[in-house]
């Protein structure tokens, strides 16, 4: 008898010997990722652990009149994926106002979704896409008119946002959102206009500057972000997903986590949330993270929530800052200096490498002091990490979340630096052999969807929207490693790489059985690959036929 399945059978006897009740399953005849390149054929859960992987025999072995038994019949399961960089708790606010233009194909088909929606609307509800949709992917690789919106949207105003750089409004919806009041915010976007001179609906701006537009859209009432949230994590567990990782965000107010708060004293969350909190107000950055992390009812530490740390806004004049001054960098790291001193975790958002050295300088001075290894601290995006930052952060013991934003915007970027420089990026293998640790996801849902085949497929093939293949193939990961990426790797930024993101005795119960085989389907196919079945804690939290 293995080591592994001598342990599994002592944690099987154990659990049996407890005067309380217990749940176990049986899976058989699967094709289990139980190790990286390697499957066995079945496997054993028990209340929220696996307790046996290895073959039928072995696992029918454990039963007895209370088991569960699950013919896989053939199918594919892999480790319960976890998204590293999610805004899960700020989209599942609004999930059920909003609606999602992925798998639209042509401007057409995606008027003809628009007015589908506009029906199922009530009398002036807004109609909101907040983003996960680029105009390359439309036929036509163009964006809206006001006007063909107009056509279909029945008279609902409408808020159609572009990645984090535009946004479509109907007519009125200045006035709508008292956007002509606020000219500090109007002064910093642009009004754009058409060839005669008449203002075309588009405004564009920064991220910030956009956001700002987003949250003046009326508010769901607390019961609807609530039951909007459960349909977002339900949403989620559709597709695979058994965990996020939540960053955060500049513009999430603390009263923003009190859905999700609430739902977890209510025991009702079946998705593992780890999350992030940023910096609520300018300037007293350092003053309010104190107060936070001594605020026991905004810090939980529960199975399915868990607050992780600071980020991915540290201090405000940090973020999407390309210049910043030495006195905001002296500010971000007396911040930093203070969460390594608490023993936090902190993940920061950086978009480019020809100014990562600012935030690689501040790093290095915070860790000087006292080294930041053991807390696992993450950078986020950075697609374009050069070999130097890439060294940097393997001696800082710095983490790389990446995302498929590239999906999207790749050929924008393209067009700003050149085929060239884009034909190297990102060097995932490169920095997987110098040890950084990556953890893959979809900063979803305004730059990208939140479907992580696609994401999955993007990490394998380098392929934008429309098609460029960008990235060198030899910095690409196996099918397995892609996987490990999107499970163990992402499990490893919030301490839990002991316990999840692998099928294999001892555990979390985190599994997806799925309709095509994942190592064998053509490339271009991952993205439509679909869960049969999800397991969560031992427990299958979504279920379709096998």
């Amino acid at each position: 008898m293995s080591l592994l399945r001598f342990l599994g059978r002592v944690l099987f006897l154990c659990i049996l010997s407890c005067p309380i009740s217990f749940a176990q399953h049986i899976f058989i005849n699967g094709k289990v990722l139980s190790a990286q390149d390697q499957f066995s054929e079945a496997f054993v859960t028990l209340n929220e652990r696996f307790v046996y992987v290895g073959t039928n025999q072995g696992a029918l072995s454990y039963q007895t009149a209370k088991s569960e038994l699950t013919d896989l019949k053939g199918k594919t399961v892999i480790p319960g994926l976890i998204d590293s960089h999610m805004h899960a708790i700020r989209a599942g606010l609004h999930f059920t106002h909003e609606m999602s233009l992925e798998g639209t194909k042509s401007i057409k088909e995606a008027l003809k979704r628009i007015h589908v929606e506009s029906k199922r609307l009530k009398p002036n509800q807004w109609i909101i896409i907040a983003g996960g949709w680029s105009e390359l992917q439309f036929e036509e690789k163009r964006r809206f008119t006001q006007l063909e919106l107009q056509s279909v949207a029945r008279g609902h105003p409408f808020y159609i946002q572009l990645n984090y750089s535009a946004v479509l409004l109907s007519p009125g919806a200045l006035n709508r959102l008292n956007l002509k009041s606020r000219l500090e915010l109007l002064s910093s976007l642009k009004v754009e206009t058409l060839s005669n001179g008449k203002e075309s609906g588009w405004l564009s701006g920064s991220s910030r500057a956009i956001s700002q537009v987003f949250d003046l859209l009326p508010k769901p009432t607390l019961k609807s972000q609530i039951n909007s949230s459960l349909a977002f994590f339900d949403e989620l567990i559709k597709l695979g997903l058994t965990g996020v990782i939540d960053p955060g965000g500049y513009n999430l107010s603390l009263e923003a986590y009190r859905p999700i708060l609430e739902l977890n004293q209510k025991n009702q969350l079946k998705l593992r949330v780890r999350f992030h909190i940023c910096a609520p107000q300018a300037a007293l950055e350092l003053e309010d993270f104190k107060k936070i992390v001594q605020a026991s009812d905004l810090t939980p530490n529960t199975p399915f929530l868990r607050f992780n740390g600071i980020g991915e806004n540290v201090t405000w004049t940090m973020y999407n800052n390309d210049s910043p001054t030495q006195e905001q960098k002296d500010h971000l790291k007396d911040v930093l200096s203070w969460a390594n001193a608490q023993h936090l975790a902190v993940t920061l958002h950086w978009n480019n490498n020809p100014s990562v050295h600012h935030l690689m300088d501040v790093l290095q001075r915070v860790d000087s002091e006292h080294s930041i290894r053991p807390l696992r601290w993450s950078i986020a995006h950075l697609t374009d990490a050069s070999d130097e930052t890439i060294q940097a952060m393997s001696e800082l013991g710095v983490g790389w979340l990446v995302q498929d934003g590239f999906f999207f915007t790749g050929s924008r970027w393209v067009m700003q630096h050149g085929l060239r420089a884009a034909q190297t990026i990102p060097k995932l293998n490169l920095a997987r052999e110098k040890g950084v640790v990556i953890g893959a996801g979809t900063d979803a849902h305004r730059v990208m969807s939140y479907n992580p085949f696609l994401a999955l497929q993007w990490l394998l093939d380098g392929k934008t929207v429309d098609g460029l293949a960008l990235g060198d193939p030899a910095q690409r990961p196996s099918r397995a490693e892609a996987l490990e990426l999107y499970t163990k790797g992402s499990a490893w930024f919030s301490f839990e790489d002991h316990e999840r993101g692998e099928i294999k005795p001892g555990y979390l119960a985190d599994a997806v059985v799925l309709d095509q085989d994942f190592f064998s389907v053509p490339l271009d196919q991952i993205s439509n690959i679909r869960p049969l079945m999800t397991l969560i804690n031992g427990k299958i939290a979504f279920r379709r036929n096998l």
